[in-house]
């Protein structure tokens, strides 16, 4: 693991979806999300600072508004890769675990996105949820993923709600390349970025 990862030792206690209390740590963090997660040369430094950056976000997420209070809103990230290299499957842990971490692929949204009518209203189950919005650049209607982005850029800095993205687009400049500057900047100010690589571990 990364060395910002080795680094860390601070312990706090946090309510975890209601009632129950932890001590959470960045090792509690690791068996939770890594116990089956295949680890080599390729994806080690990037999963060190996966689990360090989720780390950081957890503590956000599991106090309340009123203890957050004291603290600045952070910024979730974005994880760009290779199809297989277990972008998504890191979140589906995560949001499989935590009732506060809601998942949606881009696919979701196009399916709602034609009806128009009625699109927000489905889309607003999400607003008061942390959300991970899975494969984006891949969409068929990139509008839609536009005003999402958007929209949850506000929720950012004025709630303090995070979104978590991942996409198989390369790198920021193919980022750009796809929404432009402008939509770029706007993940980007919310989000920190992470290249995680290696072969497909679909097919390993």
């Amino acid at each position: 693991m990364n060395e910002r990862f080795n680094n860390m030792t601070n312990k706090q206690q946090f309510k975890i979806d209601g009632d129950e209390l932890m001590t959470w740590d960045a090792k509690a963090l690791t068996a939770l999300t890594m116990c089956n997660y295949k680890q080599d040369d390729d994806n080690e430094e990037a999963i060190g600072e996966m689990v360090f950056q989720i780390a950081e976000a957890m503590c956000w997420i599991c106090r309340s508004p009123e203890e957050n209070i004291n603290y600045t809103t952070p910024k979730s990230f974005m994880i760009f890769g290779t199809p297989g290299a277990g972008k998504t499957y890191f979140f589906e842990i995560l949001s499989n675990r935590f009732n506060s971490i809601q998942m949606i692929g881009v696919d979701r949204i196009d399916q709602q996105e034609p009806k128009r009518f009625g699109f927000w209203t489905w889309y607003a189950q999400w607003d008061d949820l942390h959300l991970v919005i899975d494969d984006v650049g891949a969409e068929i209607n990139t509008q839609a993923i536009i005003d999402i982005i958007k929209h949850r850029e506000k929720l950012w800095k004025n709630n303090g709600i995070l979104t978590f993205y991942t996409s198989n687009l390369k790198n920021r400049d193919e980022l750009e390349a796809k929404y432009g500057t402008r939509i770029k900047s706007r993940i980007l100010g919310q989000c920190n970025t992470i290249k995680l690589t290696g072969p497909d571990r679909r097919l390993t």
